[in-house]
């Protein structure tokens, strides 16, 4: 089946979460929120229920993902590069 191909930009999510009490204790007293159940992401709680939290936004990392043993593979060539 044809489709139309879509034009759009990307963040890439680096997640190095840090939660005070009161953050938690929300966390654990709210349901999960749908977009949570389909991306994994716990921040969308957060977004999903108007709740402030702070982010940075890094201009250029180069982080890598471990998907497959492929990945891994790669991964251990890099460190010991």
């Amino acid at each position: 089946m044809p489709f139309k191909r879509i034009n759009f930009s990307y963040y890439k999510y680096i997640g190095v979460l840090a939660y005070n009490k009161k953050a938690l204790e929300f966390f654990v007293n709210t349901k999960q929120v749908y977009l949570e159940s389909i991306e994994g992401l716990e921040t969308l709680r957060f977004i999903e229920n108007n709740k402030e939290f702070i982010y940075v936004k890094v201009e250029e990392c180069k982080s890598l993902s471990v998907y497959t043993l492929k990945d891994l593979d790669m991964i251990r060539i890099t460190m010991n590069a």
